[in-house]
């Protein structure tokens, strides 16, 4: 957690002191700035070089999703999974307690899936002297508001090299 930003980094090996830091200051930048690719104040350049510079190859690219499907699959599975226990008990007093805390989980459950994430993604890259390649990264941020600022969590994801 940096800042209020949960910060996950995925890569296939260790990351150097130099790389650490970009991730992080890359991550207090976003939240703290409410920076993303497409303000001029800052390019997003995850990996880094070893002159601290690297170029966005890809993005950014930002998408609304509404999880409304995954509310109803919840309903759905949590009221198949009450109706199921409902029916084995024997009283109908019983039955209705847990009719009502089916639906009581339900209420809770679906308050805690938002009706919205904003999520904004694009791609670096950056030479490596100690690999002899470029190093690419994908980046993925989960924005608290529809205007795509306020990042809650940052995904860096490695994605490989290339000569070019």
């Amino acid at each position: 957690m940096n800042n209020g930003v949960k910060v996950t980094v995925v890569t296939n090996h260790k990351l150097t002191e130099q790389e650490m830091r970009a991730f992080d200051s890359n991550a207090q930048a976003i939240k703290l700035y409410n920076f993303s690719p497409q303000s001029d104040s800052v390019i997003y350049s995850i990996p880094v070089d070893e002159n601290g510079g690297g170029i966005t190859v890809g993005g950014p690219y930002y998408r609304t999703f509404y999880n409304t499907v995954d509310k109803e699959v919840v309903r759905y599975a949590v009221n198949y999974v009450g109706a199921y226990v409902a029916s084995r008990v024997p009283t109908p007093f019983w039955a209705a307690v847990v009719e009502a805390t089916t639906q009581f989980f339900v209420e809770q459950i679906n308050r805690a899936i938002p009706d919205a994430s904003y999520w904004g993604f694009w791609q670096t890259k950056a030479y490596s002297s100690y690999w002899g390649y470029y190093q690419f990264f994908n980046t993925e941020v989960r924005y608290a508001n529809s205007n795509y600022t306020g990042a809650v969590e940052v995904y860096y994801y490695d994605t490989g090299f290339s000569e070019n």
